[in-house]
This record gives structure tokens, C-alpha cells and sequence, in this order.
């Protein structure tokens, strides 16, 4: 979910989001195709309006490109009050109206046998339904359990842990105050969301519970350390904690709620104010920032490093910690570019973004993300696919392109040259042929190497011509195989580019 062109909860309820077909098709439905491809059993269409048309009565994207275009075998429900029609809704492919039947009960019956909407059609529902849910094992093995019943383990609080630790990434890090050195004998850790107001997870999502930052340093610190903790509001304090420390750890962040869009990428003069006091008062601080998403860091140039944690879950603090003493290497890259301010996105403009009398124009087109920072020129805080670590690699020169009938072959190497283990994302991107009417680069793949000190690992990537070579033709509607000389670019990230190899179709 959600199904299809979703992508702001300001007046998600009516906004119509006007998007032409080959960005439809290039840049907001390939994630719901992998899906579909994977055997997904249900999706769920959003609230909003797509092209004047509601997504759960949308003809074009529910039956033409989900169900015949992708092939798409299971039934489409409709967010819980998304449906707003009964014939019209059934006819265009809505599957099931969640959380009543105001549309889909008696209104639908009356349909039926009046031939508004044919037996055909309600039996397609059904069969789609049916056949979901038959294949997961629901009338098999029917849920006889309560839904209040607490059935996490030690081994799900593990692995919340890692995946917390998997997704931290460490954005900067020079001079390196990370991993913490052993010789630090006190630390501050200052900032609500280390201990008072923890950011973890979503307002509406309750853990069991939460390993704040504070526990887990406090948790993890060797003896001769001692720890001292100090509050957002607290200004003075947190500057004379600071001073008196051998290093102070700033932990900001926001969060954000269903149903509306942050007002602004900013954490607050409160928490900016705090991070660059600090900063004046100890050149030895690290911040640590919690978000649901990008956010501004007017105090950049002032921090020596800086990770990104996003919403680490209820095993955050013990994640944290790992990552600050070096028990884990971070390895997680950026799956979204920070913009330097609020306008140096793509959606820049009001018609663009909230939308004007109803209407939002994705008038970007393709060129989204990290795509408009390359066809702009323009340099991010930080780019997309951007991950440091406490290691160093290499990317070897043996990289190369091999291209035979339909696929193209991309592999080489990568040494780790430093003296911790640890995992890189080798990012692969295409540069199409100029007539192609692509951005510069396009994401095609990556792939995660763990490699231990002094060793080397290869990465390899098969592209398919008619999948990864293609672009959607509006003249056809279908993907249309582009011939010429392509460039395969790998690199760290959407900025860092390190090798280039060239190959013909």
C-alpha cells in the first residue's frame, strides 16, 4: 500500500495527484511490481485522488496496470473509509471496501441483481479473495489465538536490535570521534530523545518496551566512564556538562503523525540552538539524530560526526550504543537524499506541493530524488546511497560491463584497506542514451559485501534489456527496450561515483 501515487497525508482524503504515465509507470509502480512478482496476495488503494479519479475507483490504475498490466492475481481492499461508491467502485476493480459494508454489503447485492455490476464481476472478486487467503493458510489453519495475546520472544527483541544496528548510518564522521576511544573517562549525553522524550517508533505504535539511549550507554560503558545526562531545555547546563566532559553525545529528533505532513524539514531553533551551543562549548561532540525522514542541520559544519538512527525501535538505545563503541560497523546508506534547505527538493513549488484547489501537478516527472539533484547540479547535505564507515574501501579497477544478446554482466571487486571488518553497498547506475529522455543516472542494483580487513570481495549485476534497459512509451503503453551505448557507474553513493564502464545494446 498504498495503491497508486500516494505520497502526501496533507488533505490525503481529496487531494488528486496528477502524474503522467511514464512517470507512473517509472518511477511510483516498479516497487508495487516487485511485489506483485513476489506472489503478494492483497494491496491496498489509498485515499487520494489520482488524475480527478479516486484511487479505489480508478479503472486505469487498478484493473488496466495493476491487475492486467502486472498480472496481478489477489484482490485490492480499500483503506479503511477509501471507498466512496458502490458500482463504480466494483466495476473499476475494487475488491473488498474495508472496515464496513456501507458500499459492499446490501448497496452491492442490489447492484448485482439489478446487472449494474455483473456476475462475473463478483465472482472475480471472490475468486481473487478467496484464493488469497485460502493460500496462507487462513481456512486451514483458522487464527484461534487473542489478538491482545503478547507472543514476542527474546529472539524478536534480537533482531529488532540488529536491524536497528544494520540501519543506523553514520553520515559523518571527521575528525573521527567515532567509534569512542577508550581513554574518554566522561561522557554528557545530552538532548530529550536520549532519555525523557525517546524517539523509537511512531506515535501511534506502543512497544513492550524501550531501551532508551541513556540505558544503553549507560549499559554498555566500561567502568572508568562516567556518564552525566542533561535535558533539551536545559541549555546552560548542557554547555557546562559539555565542558566539563571529554566528549558530549546530542541526541535531536521529530516525529511525525498519520494524517498530516510535517510543517517543515526543521528540528526546531530549540534543539538547532542546543546542538550548536554545545558544539561551541565541546568541539568533541557527536550528534545523534532521530527522524521519520530528512531533516535541515544548520550546525553541520560545526559537528565532527553525526548518525542517522530514523526510528530504531524499542532495542534502539542498545543498537546506539553498539554503534558508538564500535561493536558494530555501520554499513546502512542513505535510502533518501537531505536537501541543504526546504526548497531545494523537487516538489518546490505550491502546485507541486501541498497542491493548489485540490490539485497536485507531479510536474518533476522522473526526475525524483537524487535524479533532480543530478540534472540540476545541484550538492545535498547529504546524497542519496551516502553511508560512511569505521573502515575504508577500495573500489578495484577490474570493474566491467559485459553485454551479450538481451542482459548486460557488471561485476568487479572491493578490498576493505582498513583494519576493522565491516560491510560496504556497492550502488550500481545506468546512464541511458540521450534520446531516452532519462535523468543522468538511474538506480539498477546493490549489493552488500561484508568483507574482513585486507580481503576482497566481488559484487556482480545482470540487467535485463526489456527490465532494467527500458523506458515506458506512452505511444504504446509498454516498456520499450532502448539500444545504444549505455554507461554502467558504480559507486557509494548517487554522488560518489568510482568506476565507469561503457556497454552497447
Amino acid at each position: 500500500k498504498h495503491w497508486a501515487n500516494n505520497n502526501q497525508e496533507h488533505n490525503r482524503g481529496s487531494v488528486s495527484a496528477n502524474v503522467d504515465e511514464r512517470t507512473e509507470h517509472e518511477i511510483y509502480y516498479p516497487a508495487f511490481k516487485k511485489a506483485v512478482d513476489a506472489g503478494v496476495g492483497s494491496v491496498m488503494c489509498g485515499y487520494n485522488r489520482i488524475n480527478d479519479t479516486y484511487a479505489c475507483e480508478n479503472y486505469q490504475t487498478i484493473t488496466v496496470d495493476l491487475k492486467q498490466g502486472m498480472g496481478f492475481q489477489g484482490f485490492v481492499m480499500s483503506d479503511w473509509g477509501g471507498t466512496h461508491s458502490t458500482i463504480k467502485a466494483a466495476n473499476n476493480g475494487l475488491d473488498m471496501q474495508m472496515p464496513d459494508d456501507t458500499y459492499f454489503g446490501e448497496a452491492l447485492l442490489q447492484a448485482v441483481n439489478s446487472g449494474a455490476v455483473s456476475m462475473n464481476r463478483l465472482d472475480d472478486m471472490l475468486v481473487r479473495i478467496l484464493t488469497s487467503v485460502i493460500a496462507v493458510g487462513v481456512y486451514d489453519n483458522p487464527p484461534n489465538g487473542s489478538i491482545d495475546a503478547n507472543v514476542t520472544s527474546e529472539a524478536h527483541n534480537i533482531l529488532t536490535r540488529r536491524i536497528s544496528e544494520q540501519s543506523t548510518v553514520l553520515l559523518k564522521n571527521s575528525p573521527a570521534l567515532l567509534p569512542l576511544r577508550e581513554n574518554i573517562r566522561k561522557i554528557a549525553v545530552i538532548g530529550d530523545a536520549a532519555s525523557l522524550k525517546p524517539i523509537v517508533a511512531p506515535p501511534n505504535v506502543v512497544p513492550p518496551y524501550i531501551v532508551t539511549p541513556l540505558q544503553g550507554i549507560s549499559s554498555r560503558a566500561p567502568s572508568w566512564m562516567s556518564i552525566t545526562y542533561t535535558p533539551t531545555g536545559q541549555l546552560e547546563n548542557a554547555i557546562a556538562a559539555a565542558k566539563e566532559a571529554d566528549i558530549a553525545i546530542v541526541f535531536v529528533g521529530e516525529i511525525s503523525n498519520e494524517g498530516e505532513d510535517r510543517a517543515n524539514l526543521s528540528l526546531g531553533t530549540t534543539q538547532d540552538e542546543l546542538v550548536q551551543g554545545v558544539a561551541n562549548a565541546q568541539p568533541n561532540t557527536v550528534v545523534v539524530v532521530h527522524s521519520t525522514g530528512a531533516v535541515l542541520m544548520p550546525w553541520v559544519s560545526s559537528i565532527p560526526s553525526i548518525l542517522a538512527v530514523f526510528l530504531p525501535g524499542q532495542e534502539g538505545g542498545h543498537s546506539i550504543a553498539s554503534i558508538l563503541f564500535g561493536d558494530v560497523n555501520p554499513s546502512a546508506k542513505l535510502p533518501l537524499t537531505f536537501p541543504m534547505t526546504d526548497i531545494q527538493v523537487p516538489a518546490n513549488t505550491p502546485q507541486q506541493y501541498p497542491g493548489i484547489n485540490g490539485d497536485t501537478d507531479y510536474s518533476e516527472k522522473l526526475l525524483v530524488g537524487y535524479r533532480w539533484y543530478d540534472a540540476t547540479g545541484q550538492e545535498p547535505l547529504f546524497p542519496f546511497g551516502h553511508g560512511l564507515s569505521y573502515t575504508t574501501f577500495k573500489y578495484n579497477d577490474d570493474m566491467q560491463a559485459v553485454s551479450s544478446g538481451s542482459t548486460v554482466t557488471i561485476n568487479g571487486t572491493v578490498t576493505n584497506t582498513g583494519e576493522v571488518a565491516g560491510a560496504e553497498v556497492v550502488q550500481l547506475y545506468i546512464s541511458f542514451p540521450s534520446y531516452a529522455g532519462e535523468p543522468p543516472k538511474v538506480l539498477r542494483g546493490f549489493s552488500k559485501l561484508f568483507i574482513f580487513p585486507g580481503l576482497t570481495e566481488s559484487y556482480s549485476f545482470i540487467l535485463s534489456s526489456m527490465i532494467d534497459l527500458s523506458i515506458w512509451d506512452i505511444g504504446t503503453s509498454s516498456w520499450k527496450p532502448i539500444t545504444g551505448q549505455f554507461s554502467a557507474l558504480i559507486g557509494s553513493s548517487s554522488k560518489n561515483i568510482l568506476k565507469k564502464a561503457t556497454f552497447t545494446i
